[in-house]
């Protein structure tokens, strides 16, 4: 997005500080910002919906349903869950001619509420509750599952009572009802899609006998037009999406349309080769994982090597549980040594022995397609960083960009009239498996690269798009907030410091995203590594498009700041690529640098010392969630210290930190606690908060000095293992169920006409339109993260400057549809004029 910078946008809160962060009223107003503008609907009719987004080999050439199917069917205000019954009758007699191996079954979860997929990480998250369920092809739902979770379903369905609560209808009805309903079906689509690996998903939206498919991807959603239960154009809409779903271009167990065919769920064969090849590590390393349901074998395109590597992702290791983001999973797997398809159970690697398996790190995530790719960081940073003093950094084994790679032979393939465009071998997708079939013409688009924005917006929305990347790291590392000793915690950082300066010094490379995730102890170096620390995750960097000089020193001489001449101050180099990007706000919320999240601040570039500060704040996250320490609120100090969602209480926050009278004593342990006051100390000189003091600025020397004077020390404790953090629980009526029921409270309330309760009955919009009202004006102002609904300033001490203003900021241009008018066709057909003359007397949903 270079030359486009934009502000940074309120998302949901992924590591909560207390059980409120997490209840659905919290998390709300941050979904509702994280959708706005980014549903959109295309094509006038249903067939083009399903060409467009649903591509399948396989024509149906089934009569059509008969329209008795659904006369039992009467949606009743008032009465959602009665119609859940008659509806699933309705979808069960559409697929009921399909073949046994592709039929699809329905299952009432309404009173079944479903954690987030893994376990290890539901605390973050709270629970989905979804209407009906979908199973995958070929497999029947039993009519009570003890205890469902998101691996037993393809699809999700959510019903509404009445017409007027359909989200994808009047885009400038600013009604909340309908932004939580879209929410809904966005959380449900984000945890499909990440229980399973799904490239693209679906999710039915059934409001009154009106449907609407919604198909999501990690970019952005695009919407059905309009189908009708009572009408034969309706049910044969949904029936003709049912068949397209059950017959994707992919083969194998439980494909589906928007399934990865590069990734499967791992067998028996696999997890008895898996204990084996562990051996001894294999109780340890397995521990608690259910291998069936989350662990997954998965191929990784080896763009030095022309062909893929498969290897096994067993256990989670760290998520971003966003649905149009970068989405990004990190694992910790194994090679797979055996043939090219798992199956073979041969000799090769049969069994490890103690330190005998080299494990790793993979990592998947969707690049932002302006975005320099990762791997093009990790290669930057092999040629310049010489080896021998390669600290602090992983390095990457293999990997690349599957949508690049994809995107590049379908236009390839497109544009052949032989069929002399060759594919990777090894690599397997809906659009490479239809050009070996030998489709010519109309291939299936990329669904390792999103196309959903140019399909609705042109051309010109190419930057939105987003390609999947998948890559392995030869260091297998564990979160800060497992460190065994203090001074093991001490001593990542201090490593991880010492890679960041090297990237810098040597690569001209700004990590930019410094956070507890981000930073990871090393469990396991790689053969010839002394890392105890890593710094990883350059998705958000920034680098110059050509390295700095560098004079090597004598190796006894001290060179770990960057030569000043070649790379500070980075706002005044010329050489950068994408020199706007800096000026967006970057990195993960909690730990940016007090400078970038002033609302009183003028817009300025992220620098190395804003870094450097992001390292501080990840250290005291840690002191004060893992250690036995002296504030006066014990497990609540971070939640005091640590705001989310308003930038003047985030940086009251921090500043408070920095001007408290009194040093933070960790118990026990005066090295750490040392070192967080010298580490304070720094962060605060280098702040303007007093006239008559001389501000320093932060630099890798002073900074890595403290580290290197504290762990120097002999006086550590030997066994201070961190102390695991729970948000605290809170009463489930302590939570103010008001605050987000009356639509004043997030968006101004809906004030519709009887005129327009006609139109909304008679039919709904189609066309390529940008779902861009269910978000308040105030809810746009959230989008830059300047004020949140209903929060006010907190008090500032007397020494820290009071931040009660906002500074005026543009929001981002919206798409090329201010001038939006309804597409006429959404009032076309039997099924609309059906419902109007059923439905002309209803009232609007307010």
């Amino acid at each position: 997005m270079s030359g486009h910078p934009t502000p940074y946008v309120r998302k949901t809160c992924v590591d909560p500080n207390n059980g409120k962060d997490v209840t659905r009223d919290a998390q709300l107003p941050s979904w509702c910002s994280e959708v706005y503008q980014k549903i959109h609907y295309y094509g006038d009719n249903m067939d083009d919906f399903l060409d467009a987004v649903v591509p399948s080999p396989t024509p149906c050439t089934l009569p059509d349903p008969d329209v008795s199917i659904s006369k039992e069917f009467v949606p009743v205000k008032g009465q959602e869950k009665k119609s859940y019954e008659p509806l699933m009758k309705i979808f069960e007699g559409l697929v009921s001619d399909f073949p046994d191996d592709k039929k699809l079954s329905f299952y009432n979860a309404h009173d079944q509420p479903l954690s987030f997929p893994f376990p290890e990480f539901a605390n973050r998250h709270h629970v989905a509750k979804p209407d009906i369920m979908v199973s995958f092809p070929g497999e029947t739902l039993p009519s009570r599952i003890k205890r469902p979770d998101w691996s037993q379903f393809s699809m999700v369905v959510e019903a509404k009572d009445t017409m007027q609560q359909d989200p994808f209808y009047d885009l400038d009805d600013p009604s909340f009802y309908k932004a939580k309903t879209l929410v809904q079906l966005a959380i449900s689509a984000r945890s499909l899609m990440i229980a399973h690996g799904f490239l693209a998903t679906f999710a039915f939206g059934v409001y009154g006998d009106i449907v609407r498919i919604g198909r999501f991807d990690h970019a952005c959603a695009v919407a059905s037009p309009p189908l009708n239960l009572k009408t034969a154009a309706g049910l044969k809409g949904i029936r003709d999406f049912f068949w397209r779903f059950s017959h994707p271009w992919s083969s194998g167990p439980r494909a589906v349309v928007g399934c990865d065919s590069t990734i499967r769920k791992l067998t028996d064969s696999d997890i008895g080769w898996l204990r084996r090849r562990l051996g001894a590590e294999a109780s340890d390393l397995l521990h608690g994982i259910d291998l069936q349901k989350h662990a997954r074998r998965v191929e990784v395109w080896d763009e030095e090597g022309s062909t893929s590597r498969a290897f096994i992702a067993f256990k989670p290791i760290e998520f971003t549980a966003r649905l149009f983001s970068r989405s990004t999973m990190v694992w910790l797997g194994i090679e797979d040594t055996r043939g090219a398809d798992g199956m073979d159970d041969g000799e090769d690697g049969e069994d490890g022995e103690d330190g005998d398996v080299q494990l790793c790190v993979i990592k998947e995530a969707w690049r932002q397609l302006p975005r320099t790719p990762e791997k093009v960081f990790y290669e930057r940073l092999k040629q310049t960083i010489p080896e021998d003093e390669w600290v602090g950094i992983p390095h990457m084994v293999c990997g690349g960009d599957l949508g690049l790679l994809e995107a590049k032979h379908y236009e390839a393939a497109s544009k052949s009239s032989g069929g002399q465009t060759e594919w990777p071998a090894g690599f397997e997708s809906d659009t490479s498996i239809a050009y070996r079939n030998g489709v010519q013409g109309n291939l299936p688009r990329p669904f390792h690269q999103t196309y959903t924005w140019r399909l609705t917006r042109g051309p010109r929305s190419k930057p939105q798009e987003r390609s999947h990347v998948r890559f392995v790291v030869d260091v297998v590392g564990r979160p800060l907030s497992r460190f065994r000793r203090s001074k093991e915690l001490a001593l990542a950082m201090r490593d991880a410091l010492v890679g960041h300066s090297l990237a810098m010094k040597y690569g001209g490379i700004l990590h930019r995203d410094i956070s507890s995730g981000n930073i990871l102890i090393v469990e396991r170096a790689a053969s010839g590594s002394s890392s105890k620390g890593v710094v990883h995750d350059f998705d958000y960097s920034s680098m110059l498009l050509k390295p700095p000089k560098i004079v090597r020193l004598p190796r006894k001489a001290k060179a770990t700041e960057p030569d000043s001449g070649e790379l500070h101050p980075l706002e005044l180099s010329d050489e950068y690529e994408n020199i706007m990007e800096l000026k967006e706000r970057t990195g993960t919320y909690y730990f940016i640098a007090i400078e970038l999240i002033d609302p009183e601040a003028p817009a300025i570039p992220h620098d190395t010392h804003h870094d450097l500060e992001s390292f501080f704040w990840v250290l005291l996250w840690i002191v004060l969630r893992h250690t036995d320490h002296s504030h006066p609120d014990g497990r609540e100090a971070c939640s005091k210290v640590f705001k989310f969602g308003s930038d003047t209480d985030a940086l009251s926050g921090k500043n408070n930190w920095l001007c408290r009278q009194y040093a933070l004593k960790i118990s026990g342990n005066k090295p750490l606690s040392d070192l967080l006051e010298g580490f304070r100390n720094l962060v605060k000189r280098a702040r303007p908060y007093h006239a008559n003091l001389q501000v320093i600025p932060l630099t890798y020397e002073a900074v890595i000095k403290i580290f290197d004077e504290a762990l120097a020390r002999p006086d550590w404790p030997e066994n201070d293992p961190a102390i695991p953090f729970t948000p605290r629980e809170i009463p489930a009526n302590s939570v103010h169920e008001g605050a987000f029921k009356r639509p004043s409270r997030l968006v101004q309330a809906s004030k519709r006409t009887a005129s327009h309760a006609t139109e909304v009955v008679s039919g709904a919009p189609t066309g390529s339109t940008t779902l861009a009202s269910n978000i308040s004006e105030r809810s746009k102002r959230q989008k830059t993260s300047h004020r949140t609904t209903g929060s006010t300033p907190a008090a500032s001490s007397s020494r820290v400057p009071s931040h009660t203003s906002r500074r005026s900021g543009k929001t981002p241009a919206s798409n090329a549809t201010s001038g939006r008018t309804k597409a006429s066709g959404g009032r076309r057909g039997a099924e609309a004029s059906a419902s109007s003359s059923r439905n002309a007397s209803s009232t609007p949903h307010s």
